[in-house]
């Protein structure tokens, strides 16, 4: 790498630290700031592999060291595999960035929406119930995620025997790209 693309990314890196660390501002007004600038670049390619069982929807991302990504506003609890790699991320309810060494297997809570830095080349499987085997990838993560906090807070307010009380946020809806990830590499944001 040369000391001019270095130099890039380290003002990049910067940048994106200073929108998420910025505590004056609430955590989904930042998310939506850093995914605003996003979509403004080149996205990424991310490998999406998906599986499908009876009542199954599993998705596997490969993703190399440097990528920002966010991904959608999860509805449901589901289980999170970091198979190798390591991960720098905020969520919604975290003020504070966390790391997530893999091998690692955890449970996401619904209302999780995550900002990631990838630290190393990383292997991410998420592993989620979906009613119904006659599905698509895509009708599977319409499913599975919001498309904005709104939607979410109305999903839950409409499933209220499923889920206990809701904070309300205020936002701007940000669109995600058709795989349901927002990604780019570190130089170029």
């Amino acid at each position: 790498m040369r000391l001019s693309e270095r130099r890039r990314d380290l003002n990049m890196n910067k940048a994106v630290m200073q929108i998420m660390n910025d505590r004056e501002t609430p955590m989904l007004k930042r998310v939506e700031s850093l995914e605003t600038a996003m979509l403004k670049l080149p996205q990424s390619e991310i490998p999406v592999r998906n599986f499908e069982g009876d009542n199954i929807y599993a998705r596997e991302i490969e993703v190399p060291a440097g990528t920002f990504l966010t991904g959608g506003l999860h509805k449901y609890d589901h289980i999170s595999i970091l198979v190798k790699g390591k991960l720098l991320y905020w969520t919604l309810d975290d003020d504070e960035a966390s790391i997530l060494n893999g091998y690692s297997v955890n449970i996401t809570k619904a209302g999780t929406k995550r900002v990631v830095y990838v630290l190393e080349d990383s292997i991410w499987i998420t592993s989620h119930h979906v009613p119904g085997n006659d599905r698509t990838a895509e009708d599977a993560r319409a499913y599975l995620t919001a498309v904005s906090y709104e939607e979410y807070v109305k999903f839950k307010e409409e499933n209220s025997s499923t889920f206990e009380g809701v904070s309300s946020r205020e936002t701007d809806e940000v669109g995600l790209p058709e795989n349901g990830l927002l990604s780019a590499p570190s130089r170029d944001v």
